[in-house]
């Protein structure tokens, strides 16, 4: 097995070293395989021994254990480890996120950073070209919306000026495509182009504004008089350029603002026509719109609970206010008598009527319990009919007396209770109560009288029913 005298030993000062840190491993990898081929080391067994020996412990307790080091395979080792060690793959062949994360850190670049510029420049053509290589795994626009990003805004339009007036457009199969005009080396090289001239203008003008020291006071006022003429000149050559610079950003927004203005117009004559091809000839008839078509989102009747109809046309409440259990006012439904109907969960207004209807209303309605009879008639096999309709319409004629009496005795009953309320109001005051005042009263309670009389009539009328 052949030796290798010429590498470094493990620890020395220039000995390969990696201590874990995966940013440093491609970086260790490229020296150590430089230094097997200064060494002449080409056995597969004694790169292994050697690439172990200058990695810490717990990195060697971790490659002892591939398969690939136990057949002492170097090359089976080295894919190995870039399945173990992903970043090495795209340390090869780029990374988006690096490019993206290096653009990130060199933000807002000046013309004024010539040195800044140049490293970045560098730095992100190494990772593009990566990134580029087929298959490519990012676009030329995309590096370009980078690459201009990371300027400052002044940089930015002066370098979109230039690429307008100077630059070459990108052809692809015979077309320039609007949204992707400039390749990616055009960019960075008109770029390079405006920080150079910048800074050679600060140069030259920074040294015209050095002058010598006058001998004598004729000297003196030639120079001032060179000095005035020369920062005249050198401000009337700054107002043209940024005369020109202001007259190339106007023709390029006119140029932007004209191809938005015909796209735009394109578009809706586009839309017109596909509108215009797709509508029919004549408006089909609309259908009305009826609350017995039942649609599946009409609810059903709140008295009766079926669909169909609403409770305000409800036949069974329209039965229910005839017979006198109920009365309908706006929005309200009451029993016949003034009283609420008590409602429970789930169940209709329907069945509640049924169920707590008042014992008066009832007994106006089906009549008085039957008692059985010692002399009921014997069964002669005849049954004579009973007046039914002369019964129903006597007993919605008693009803609604009965609600306007009650009513009546309502109001009456409040208005003798205001009276007493004045009376005592007036008597604690130590006033005398005038003959009018009283014969009001006299007159209140005698028509109470009067209407509970005739309750009294009506309620035995009924009974005899």
């Amino acid at each position: 097995m052949p030796s290798a005298p010429h590498m470094p030993a493990p620890l020395s000062a220039g000995a390969p070293k990696w201590e874990g840190d995966i940013d440093k491993l491609g970086d260790f990898i490229w020296h150590l395989e430089r230094q097997f081929e200064v060494s002449s080391v080409t056995d597969s067994a004694d790169k292994l021994k050697w690439a172990l020996s200058y990695v810490s412990k717990s990195v060697r307790d971790e490659w002892s254990s591939f398969k690939e080091y136990k057949d002492r395979k170097w090359d089976a080792f080295m894919e190995r480890l870039k399945i173990e060690y992903p970043e090495l793959v795209t340390e090869e062949t780029g990374s988006v996120a690096k490019l993206k994360a290096l653009c990130r850190g060199c933000r807002t670049i000046g013309l004024e950073d010539q040195e800044e510029f140049r490293k970045f420049r560098r730095q992100f053509l190494s990772q593009a070209n990566k990134c580029l290589t087929d298959p490519a795994i990012i676009s030329n626009r995309e590096l370009v919306e980078e690459f201009v990003n990371t300027l400052s805004s002044n940089f930015r339009e002066a370098l979109l000026a230039r690429l307008s007036l100077k630059g070459t457009r990108r052809v692809h199969q015979g077309q320039s495509r609007t949204e992707d005009p400039y390749e990616i080396t055009e960019v960075i090289s008109k770029a390079a182009e405006l920080i150079s001239g910048n800074n050679l203008a600060g140069a030259y003008s920074s040294e015209s504004s050095r002058r010598a020291p006058p001998r004598n006071k004729e000297i003196s006022v030639k120079q001032e008089s060179s000095t005035s003429s020369v920062h005249q000149s050198q401000e009337i050559d700054s107002m043209q350029q940024d005369i020109s610079q202001l007259k190339d950003t106007v023709t390029i927004s006119q140029r932007n603002m004209q191809a938005s203005i015909d796209s735009i117009k394109a578009t809706l004559t586009a839309s017109i026509a596909k509108m215009t091809a797709s509508a029919p000839t004549s408006r089909p008839p609309q259908q009305q719109y009826s609350y017995n078509q039942n649609p599946s989102y009409a609810p059903n009747c709140f008295y009766c609970d079926e669909p169909g109809h609403r409770w305000v046309v409800c036949p069974y409440k329209v039965q229910d206010e005839k017979d006198g259990k109920i009365v309908q006012d706006g929005t309200k439904l009451r029993f016949a008598n003034g009283t609420g109907i008590p409602r429970e969960a789930g169940v209709p207004i329907r069945k509640s009527v049924e169920k707590y209807l008042p014992a008066p209303i009832a007994a106006v309605i089906f009549g008085a319990p039957e008692l059985p009879q010692d002399d009921d008639e014997p069964d002669t096999g005849y049954t004579i009919p009973k007046p039914q309709s002369f019964v129903a319409i006597q007993r919605r004629e008693d009803v609604q007396k009965a609600n306007a009496q009650a009513l009546e005795l309502e109001r009456l009953k409040g208005q003798l209770a205001s009276m007493e309320s004045f009376v005592q109001a007036m008597t604690s005051q130590g006033r005398t109560v005038h003959k009018e005042e009283e014969n009001e009263e006299d007159e209140l309670v005698q028509q109470l009288t009067k209407l509970l009389a005739q309750r009294t009539a009506s309620t035995s009328r009924k009974s005899d029913f």
